[in-house]
């Protein structure tokens, strides 16, 4: 399960916000090393606009997370953007990426581990989740 399943589980009410015992509990679970201290001030730092509830938005602290890419990662991220955008519109449609996507080296796919379509189809459920969008949606540039 991925970061973001793992925080929208935990979102009981459904409000995008976290207590300090289940968000220490999801970041424990990441494997991180990372003292219970140091999630507690992380926590707090992300905890100040809520100081009543005492509860963090998960997606503000993962748009937190998100860097910026250095020009060259940029640049390779737009030339990938173009490649899929075949209508040259500035918007990708969930099926121009099954239309690229490529999973036959994959480690899991050549192992036989999991078939091509499994892959594929855990690799968009994870974009879309991550993404947030559903499979309707389009990307833009």
């Amino acid at each position: 399960m991925n970061f973001l399943s793992q925080l929208k589980q935990y979102d009981r009410k459904g409000d995008k916000e976290l207590s300090l015992s289940d968000f220490t509990e999801i970041v424990l679970n990441t494997k991180v090393i990372i003292s219970e201290e140091e999630i507690e001030e992380l926590f707090n730092d992300f905890c100040k606009d809520n100081k009543q509830t005492k509860t963090i938005n998960y997606e503000l602290f993962l748009s937190k997370l998100i860097i910026e890419l250095n020009p060259r990662r940029e640049n390779i991220v737009k030339m990938a953007f173009d490649k899929l955008d075949t209508e040259k519109g500035g918007i990708i449609n969930l099926s121009e990426i099954k239309t690229f996507f490529n999973s036959k080296n994959c480690p899991l796919v050549y192992a036989a581990i999991m078939s091509e379509e499994d892959f594929y189809n855990s690799f968009m459920e994870s974009f879309l989740t991550y993404h947030n969008i559903y499979r309707s949606a389009k990307i833009k540039k």
